[in-house]
């Protein structure tokens, strides 16, 4: 999957606002980040191996990339 990506993202004011209102909502620290970076920087989609983040993930707003297990997205990105 490493080898599809394109760019760096750099944590910015946007991300980080993101990321502290994702841990006030009960998603740890790093994941937070990670989340809330694929989300600002308008990615298509965000993929995790972890079924909790996941559900913690889908019931928050906010997010604008799509949320999905790491399978999911590889029949997605494989079509």
């Amino acid at each position: 999957m490493l080898t599809l990506a394109k760019e760096r993202l750099t944590v910015r004011a946007a991300s980080e606002a993101l990321s502290e209102s994702l841990v006030r909502a009960g998603v740890t620290p790093m994941d937070a980040l990670h989340a809330a970076l694929a989300s600002t920087a308008s990615a298509d989609f965000f993929a995790t191996t972890d079924d909790r983040l996941l559900r913690k993930l889908k019931s928050i707003p906010g997010l604008t990339c799509q949320t999905m297990p790491l399978l999911a997205l590889v029949s997605e990105v494989t079509k």
